[in-house]
């Protein structure tokens, strides 16, 4: 919302400074000023001051000086309009816009920002009002300094009790099913509660706002988590769950990130009032830059399986573009952080946090527990991935540092374990070097042949194929850890290719039938798990007469569809259909990218087994394997000539 300049003139002559500093800070009188210790800085003797005849502060100490907006940009985490508008708030002026269908859009958000807020307090409410949740807080170790500060609440079992609250406050329907705070029945002539039956908590956005719900069920029961779906107010990839109670200090000297909105309530509970969650999604360029307003170190304390693995090296990834290298708070025994800290105290938690580790530390012990250092032929498979690791940092200091740790764990001399780095090094600098002189020479198919042209005109049809793994560093690959780095980024490469190829796949399906080769293709490309799943499902519901829509498909497979899967078909709903004739042409050009990306992930394959015969001596596969490469890239030319195979 653009806020008009006579609005933002008001504000500021409306501000007391020292009123309005002095709502956040104990401020003592100095001659014609005021002094208090500075809010963005430690210290103990003041060095603060306000002066209310300039309307202005600055900090003697760290530098930190500007006006009452300024102040509250800083102690509140806003930026500039939203600091307008919260001072515009507290001094009752009125705001201006240029735009009238901003000041309607904005009206609207804090319409349904009323709705979450009603909703929160009804929950809480029958929380304190009810037995079993109660007994399930303490069960879990949590008091009233928990339920309070993160509102928690309770859902019934009743099947309307929200809808029929709600209802009675004169609160429109619509409104509730964008909140994803009611749904609608089988029948299509009722509405029921989504949370039922959950502990629930309310998720707050940095303005201290609730956006969205998350609904844990308590025992046994599935999904064991329900969180609300997009909407106008709740994104979750721009909100953070505990943010509300790690702002309330303008900076941190560290922040936890953690996996779920349980850890952060157990900490919390425990002394530990600085950490948040990223709401079950992959973390975030918007989230990183989020948590950066707050503090500059970053610990991450995720699940130690291989999908808590996975999401901190992305998130590691993130932060690094946000200059951030965040450390690695690792616990034993598979403990998350609220059992480990219930089982263990505050002080064993703080250990943990003092033994974090750096990413490369963090690579090398968990290469290191996949081998047996006891054994001399498990000595050597860990320095040998150890060491291709370690060729893989950028920095030639850095590399020298994680050198010692590797030799210490192999059990081998330094000197040793840097001549092998260095021949790897070299390695690796020539298959990169390999990689780009064959991209710029090779004029037939290849890695970066036909399929890389072929989306280079994707037409209108695919502009929504957005892959599952966005754009940032490749999803970490368990095996393999030796491949050479072009052959592991191409396979990432063909992960995303065939994510996006079969999301249009699944967008195709749901728009009507297939002929049965193309049916047979695409239920041959989809990979095992929710793709297939959900394809099967469209087709079981097309056969019982029913039209596989976005609706359906939720109503069939529950919470094993993605919300955000949901969204994107509910979108495709929306679009206008094609013509047969047009609808002949795209599924002609769909299936012509399936084929080719089929086959260059056999040519991947081939590539890949090549290298190793090559690596183990295998003389006598090499011809063999060859030749089917060179089968494959005829194949992969003929396509790109538009030869029909």
């Amino acid at each position: 919302m653009y806020i008009s300049d006579q609005t933002i003139d008001r504000v500021r002559e409306a501000i007391d400074i020292a009123g309005l500093v002095g709502d956040y800070l104990d401020l003592k009188p100095a001659g014609r000023s005021l002094k208090a210790c500075c809010p963005f800085h430690q210290e103990k003797t003041p060095s603060f001051m306000v002066t209310p005849d300039l309307g202005r502060y600055k900090c003697f100490g760290c530098g930190e000086s500007g006006d009452g907006i300024t102040f509250v940009m800083k102690m509140e985490h806003l930026d500039f309009p939203d600091a307008v508008r919260f001072l515009a708030d507290k001094y009752g002026i009125p705001i201006e816009a240029a735009d009238p269908r901003e000041v309607e859009r904005q009206e609207k958000k804090e319409a349904l920002f009323r709705i979450n807020r009603e909703a929160a307090f009804f929950y809480y409410r029958r929380l304190l009002t009810n037995r079993r949740p109660q007994a399930y807080l303490r069960r879990r170790g949590m008091t009233s300094a928990i339920i309070n500060p993160f509102l928690l609440g309770y859902a019934d079992g009743q099947g309307q009790s929200l809808y029929r609250y709600l209802k009675d406050k004169g609160v429109e329907e619509a409104d509730l099913l964008s909140l994803g705070l009611i749904a609608r029945s089988n029948s299509g002539q009722g509405f029921y509660d989504k949370f039922r039956n959950r502990l629930i908590f309310p998720i707050f956005n940095n303005q201290r706002k609730i956006v969205g719900f998350g609904g844990r069920v308590m025992g046994d029961g599935i999904p064991k988590y329900l969180n609300s779906p997009e909407s106008e107010v709740f994104h979750k990839g721009h909100n953070l769950y505990g943010i509300h109670t790690v702002m309330e200090r303008p900076h941190r000297d560290r922040i936890i990130m953690v996996e779920g909105y349980m850890d952060v309530i157990g900490l919390y509970g425990q002394g530990i009032d600085y950490a948040m969650a990223s709401l079950g999604t992959a973390l975030t360029p918007d989230q990183a830059r989020l948590i950066k307003r707050y503090t500059d170190q970053v610990y991450l304390c995720y699940d130690g399986d291989s999908a808590g693995i996975k999401a901190a090296r992305r998130a590691i990834g993130v932060f690094r573009k946000e200059d951030i290298v965040p450390k690695m708070i690792l616990l034993p025994d598979g403990l998350d952080p609220d059992e480990y800290i219930h089982a263990k105290g505050k002080e064993a938690f703080e250990e943990a946090i003092r033994q974090a580790v750096d990413p490369p530390s963090f690579e090398i012990k968990l290469i290191k527990a996949a081998h047996n250092l006891e054994e001399a032929g498990g000595r050597m498979d860990f320095l040998r991935q150890a060491v291709d690791y370690l060729a893989t940092l950028e920095s030639q200091g850095v590399r020298d540092i994680y050198l010692q740790e590797v030799a210490d764990l192999a059990g081998v001399k330094p000197a040793s374990v840097e001549s092998d780095l260095e021949e790897a090094v070299k390695k690796k600098e020539a298959l990169e070097e390999e990689a780009r002189a064959r991209r710029a020479r090779v004029s037939g198919p290849g890695p970066s042949g036909p399929i890389d042209e072929a989306y280079d005109d994707e037409p209108d049809y695919y502009e929504e194929m957005d892959p599952f793994y966005e754009d940032g560093p490749p999803p970490y690959m368990e095996e393999g850890m030796d491949r050479a780095p072009d052959q592991a980024a191409g396979e990432i490469r063909d992960l995303r290719v065939r994510s996006r190829l079969e999301e249009a796949l699944l967008f195709r399906l749901q728009e009507g039938p297939l002929d049965d080769e193309d049916l047979d293709l695409l239920m041959d490309y989809m990979s095992p798990g929710l793709e297939k799943t959900l394809a099967e499902t469209m087709v079981a519901l097309r056969k019982e007469g029913i039209a596989p829509s976005a609706q359906a498909l939720k109503e069939s497979l529950g919470e094993a569809l993605p919300e955000v899967l949901y969204m994107k078909l509910v979108s495709r709903e929306k679009r206008d259909r094609v013509s047969p004739q047009d609808r002949e042409t795209l599924d002609r050009e769909l299936f012509h990218r399936v084929r080719l990306a089929r086959l260059n992930e056999n040519r991947r394959e081939l590539e890949g087994k090549i290298r190793q015969a090559t690596r183990e001596g295998g003389g006598q596969e090499i011809p063999a394997l060859f030749q089917a490469l060179q089968e494959i890239d005829q194949k992969m030319m003929q396509m790109k000539e538009g030869v029909d195979l």
